[in-house]
């Protein structure tokens, strides 16, 4: 009896466990991995991991729950069906930057684009799948777009919004030409300004549809750091190349760190 009370004692007393042994540093660093999202197309519930790391013993959920930054990252839509949860979750986040990931549908509709019009300085990271009728006014509802991107990184809208069939945005100019960290833009349905001053620091770059051939070249010659280049299908064909002309005014581009060139077209 007693060896069978020292081992339950044991079990149930966390400082005795090998990973309280751990750093804190190194618990953190765990912490923020399994809050990250995940390369690969096997998508684990970010946040049901993060709830459970809170109820582990008190220091972890000390840990968790202080950690704005993890909070930050967690802003997935696919994963907050409940209306009081998505608050909480955005609550625990404070100020610190979002990456914002998922499926914009009917039900999340409000919360995704309240989100944008006022968190839209802080995302750093923004990869959703949408379409066109999911919104009220069509593409205007993602006017925050149009608007400076000062910590953003990563933009990846999949989904077919069809917005260049609506002529795009055309009353303004995308991230008002002002995303300074951005590193990499796949959102093939926007246009964008083919010499646009944040296309240096670009290094994964999905060009708009409708793109011709020379607005492509100008828009390489601005992009030194480029090192994945992806080119769904250029504009029509009435507007790539109308006189049958081999483009002999196209600049010569010079990407030394390209590494991935993917086309795909008709």
């Amino acid at each position: 009896m007693a060896g069978r009370n020292d081992s339950n004692h044991g079990l149930e007393s966390p400082k005795d466990a090998a990973i309280s042994r751990l750093h804190p540093d190194l618990l953190w660093l765990i912490f923020t991995m399994n809050s990250e999202i995940p390369p690969s197309t096997h998508v684990h519930d970010r946040l049901a991991t993060a709830r459970a790391t809170s109820q582990v013993c008190r220091q972890w959920r000390e840990m968790v729950l202080r950690s704005s930054a993890l909070w930050g990252k967690l802003i997935d839509l696919d994963l907050l069906h409940q209306p009081n949860w998505r608050d909480e979750v955005l609550s625990r986040t404070g100020d610190s930057l979002l990456w914002i990931q998922g499926k914009v549908s009917l039900s999340n509709r409000e919360f995704f684009l309240t989100l944008l019009d006022q968190h839209w300085t802080r995302v750093q990271k923004m990869d959703i799948c949408c379409t066109l009728k999911v919104f009220l006014s069509g593409y205007q509802d993602l006017e925050p777009l149009y608007r400076p991107a000062p910590h953003l990184q990563t933009i990846r809208i999949s989904g077919s919004a069809g917005y260049n069939n609506e002529s795009s945005y055309s009353s303004g100019t995308l991230f008002s030409d002002a995303a300074p960290n951005l590193r990499e833009f796949g959102a093939p349905d926007f246009m964008l300004h083919p010499r646009a001053p944040w296309l240096s620091n670009i290094c994964k770059m999905t060009f708009p549809f409708n793109f011709t051939i020379p607005e492509m070249f100008n828009a390489l010659e601005m992009m030194p750091l480029l090192e994945y280049l992806s080119v769904i299908q250029v504009g029509p064909h009435d507007s790539i190349n109308p006189d049958n002309l081999l483009f002999p005014t196209l600049p010569q581009i010079v990407l030394p760190r390209l590494t991935e060139l993917n086309l795909r077209g008709e």
